[in-house]
């Protein structure tokens, strides 16, 4: 799957801060954080170096040119392994989102990062979706 956001009308508001989209993907090796609810049902808070589509897919990873489209960018574990139902949860860098945790290899590849929905790729489809609704 080449990239999976939804963009979701609620039925009631929800008082909560906004997040700024990025507008332009990170520089390779930017650092940034995951954060939100593991499958265990614990928080996390996981740091990442965010490497972009060219670096991930190299083949220093155990991931392919093919595999690895503009679309993604990836997410290396620094501090811990992003692992166990983070599909879905957010990469900020600099108070901006500019990921979702999208895929990856298995559970304890250490050194292999997680695949990430490039946000910025997206901003524009995001934001004409969400003035739709």
């Amino acid at each position: 799957m080449e990239s999976d956001v939804a963009v979701v009308k609620l039925a009631e508001s929800v008082d909560i801060d906004a997040i700024e989209l990025a507008s332009s993907a990170p520089s390779s090796g930017a650092s940034g954080v995951i954060t939100g609810w593991a499958a265990n049902d614990s928080l996390v808070d996981i740091n990442v170096s965010v490497l972009s589509a060219e670096v991930c897919g190299s083949g220093d990873y155990k991931y392919s040119e093919d595999e690895i489209l503009d679309s993604m960018l990836c997410g290396l574990a620094t501090n811990s392994q992003a692992c166990g139902g983070l599909n879905g949860n957010p990469v900020v860098v600099n108070n901006q989102l500019v990921g979702l945790v999208s895929w990856g290899y298995g559970c304890g590849n250490k050194g292999n990062p997680s695949v990430l929905t490039n946000i910025p790729e997206l901003r524009s489809w995001i934001v004409q979706e969400a003035e739709s609704l």
